[in-house]
């Protein structure tokens, strides 16, 4: 049991899961998938896989790529709060709500991805959008993505991931 634990802390140490801040010893976020509920809810069509939370927009994106499973993305405008939804059929975007999804993707990186970056890698339901939600905001580091771009980053990320 020790072992596991100080695996677990070199883990979460480089980032690569994040222990709950309570307890140290749960694991709260996995990437791309996360242990508590985010706006990102991904729903799968296979029914022996229940319905998950990923930890950003991105990761949403690129789940199927690591997975290699058909899905759809449930999400909200983080202007407007308005339904984001995305079907991904064999590693395509074959269907989405908005005209103009955008993703917004921060580079404000801190102590980990899952409390800084993670946050804030969110999706819009339009350019318009994002530029009303950021007229207020301090300056801030990272970049306004196309859907397509952010399906592209995913794929980058997540894709042949779980393969050994």
């Amino acid at each position: 049991k020790e072992d596991i634990q100080a695996i677990l802390k070199t883990l979460d140490k480089i980032d690569v899961i994040h222990l709950d801040e309570e307890s140290k010893t749960k694991i709260g976020a996995a990437y791309p998938f996360s242990g508590h509920k985010t706006a990102h809810l991904i729903k799968f069509r296979k029914e022996q896989y229940k319905d998950i939370y990923s930890m950003c927009a991105v990761d949403a994106l690129g789940i199927n790529f690591m997975l290699d499973c058909d899905l759809s993305i449930n999400s909200k405008c983080l202007h407007c709060n308005d339904d984001i939804n995305i079907k991904i059929e064999d590693n395509e975007i074959i269907y989405h709500n908005h005209e103009n999804i955008m993703v917004w993707f921060d580079m404000e990186y801190s102590c980990c991805a899952a409390t800084s970056i993670c946050n804030n890698i969110n999706f819009f339901s339009s350019t318009h959008h994002f530029k009303e939600w950021q007229h207020n905001k301090p300056t801030v580091k990272g970049s306004l993505l196309q859907i397509q771009e952010a399906f592209y980053l995913g794929k980058l990320f997540f894709e042949k991931r779980l393969n050994l």
